[in-house]
This record gives structure tokens, C-alpha cells and sequence, in this order.
């Protein structure tokens, strides 16, 4: 059980050294494909006649490309934290030899916190992240539309 403890506290580590570089580009690359494709889906849909086909074909291909990578990275990223919250949740059932190790889990189990791919605590992905982004999207290009 200690090298279960020192080893989730090892992930830990690893994982706050990562979120301090790959959390704000997370933020960043939420942000620019969002905008992105609605900037797509907009020019598709006002502009269809105007484009050349091939053109139309293209960015069609490569907004689609970006809203299938930034889904299925937002979709893992939200599988990630769950099951991080399950693993905690499952210590909580163990079976112990002794009184002090059962203490001595229970005590650290409410100190270890999930791990959850975030931007500084403010911009957290969960599972209803993906549902929220896509939202956006559509809401954000009916928007668009009715404004212009």
C-alpha cells in the first residue's frame, strides 16, 4: 500500500508539470478551433455559391478534420478525469490487513485529487466539455447567421 501512495503521488507531480504547459495550449487550441469552424461553417453556408467547388470541398475537409481532432481530444481528456475520479473512488473500498493501513488510506484519499487536464484551475475538461463545445459551434453559427 506505501508504494501505491508514493506512486500516485509520483503521477501527481508528472501530471501538474505537464498541465503547466499543455493547459494554457489547451485554453489556446479550444479557443482557435472554435473560431475556426464557426469561420468555416459561416463561409460554407453564406458563401456556398460563390466558392469554387474544389474550395468549397476543401474547407469543408479540413473543418471537419479540426472539429473530429479537437472532439476526440476533449472526449479522452474528460475519459481521463473520470476515470481518475473512479480509481480514487475504488480505494475507498480496499481490503486492508491492518487498522493502520485502513487510517492511514482513508487519510489520504482525501488529500489526492483527481487528475483533470485544466488551464490553471479555471478551464477544467470533463465529459459534458464535448457536449459544450459542440453547442457552441452550432449555436455560434446560427448566430452568425441571424446577425448577418
Amino acid at each position: 500500500m506505501d508504494n501505491l501512495l508514493k506512486e500516485y503521488r509520483t503521477v501527481e507531480q508528472i501530471h501538474r508539470r505537464a498541465m503547466y504547459f499543455y493547459g494554457p495550449n489547451t485554453l489556446l487550441m479550444q479557443l482557435f478551433s472554435g473560431q475556426f469552424i464557426l469561420y468555416c461553417a459561416f463561409t460554407l453556408i453564406r458563401h456556398r455559391h460563390q466558392l469554387d467547388p474544389f474550395l468549397n470541398a476543401l474547407i469543408t475537409i479540413i473543418a471537419s478534420f479540426i472539429l473530429c481532432f479537437w472532439t476526440l481530444s476533449l472526449e479522452t481528456a474528460g475519459r481521463y478525469q473520470r476515470d481518475s475520479t473512479e480509481v480514487l473512488i475504488s480505494w475507498k473500498f480496499m481490503k486492508h490487513n491492518d487498522t493502520r493501513q485502513a487510517k492511514l488510506m482513508r487519510k489520504y484519499i482525501k488529500r489526492f485529487q483527481p487528475l483533470v487536464v485544466s488551464a490553471r484551475s479555471f478551464f477544467k475538461i470533463k465529459r459534458l466539455t464535448v457536449l459544450k463545445y459542440l453547442k457552441g459551434i452550432v449555436r455560434g453559427t446560427f448566430r452568425a447567421l441571424l446577425i448577418t
